[in-house]
């Protein structure tokens, strides 16, 4: 019996690190192409885009697990094929010196950690303002917008996850330094001549609540409340 405790207290410890070293930011550079995962503790993105020509080419991602040298992600949305949707891909992945993520023959570079920000984890947008500034709570249902944050990087996804429609997505680096919240657009699939713009907005960050207000990269105001769901 002991035994078997001990079994069960190791693999709990040794999944927990796992998922630990993988949280955060990794790189690859390939010409003019980036490609970039984020990754929170349960929650993995990948996307590929050039910041140089302002393109954006895929992302995809979703829940995942990492142990034994292999992350089986639930693809919650694809901007490829949604026929992926609810589909599990299985990625043999090995962490090198907390540096490097090696997938196959690729290197990832490590561009940041997860901890180094209140804003770490996956949010959810869960109230907006109204014309007349009355804040409106958001309907929970297949529909959903979800933002992804590393220590220094973002990515939000407008995703249905029922039809595996993807709305939309964008992202690139991002600071919070006192309740001022900037973010620097490396990608956008709508819209490309959005990539290089600086955006400042208004923070409140607690454990469980994100009250967002500024403008948008169109200069419409924008205020917010997103929730912590991963």
């Amino acid at each position: 019996m002991k035994k078997i405790l001990l079994t069960i207290i190791v693999a709990i410890i040794t999944f927990a690190t796992q998922a630990q070293r993988l949280t955060g930011a990794w790189e690859l550079k390939t010409g003019k192409n980036e490609v970039v995962i984020l990754a929170t503790e349960n929650y993995l993105t990948y996307t590929t885009y050039s910041s140089t020509s302002k393109t954006f080419t895929q992302t995809w991602g979703g829940p995942y697990k990492f142990e034994n040298g292999k992350a089986t992600i639930d693809i919650e949305f694809s901007s490829i094929n949604a026929d992926e949707v609810g589909d599990k891909k299985s990625v043999k992945m090995r962490i090198v010196g907390n540096e490097f993520l090696k997938i196959s023959t690729l290197n990832f570079r490590r561009i940041d950690n997860s901890d180094e920000t209140p804003l770490a984890g996956g949010w959810r947008i869960s109230q907006r303002a109204t014309p007349t500034g009355e804040m409106q709570p958001m309907k929970l249902g297949v529909r959903k917008t979800l933002k992804v944050m590393t220590g220094s990087h973002f990515q939000w996804i407008a995703m249905n996850t029922e039809t595996g429609v993807l709305s939309g997505t964008g992202g690139g680096t991002y600071t919070l330094e006192n309740d001022i919240y900037t973010e620097q657009i490396e990608f956008f699939s709508k819209d490309g001549s959005r990539v290089g713009a600086s955006l400042l907005f208004n923070a409140e960050v607690s454990e469980t609540e994100w009250k967002h207000s500024g403008k948008s990269s169109k200069g419409q105001p924008i205020k917010e409340i997103w929730s912590k769901v991963l």
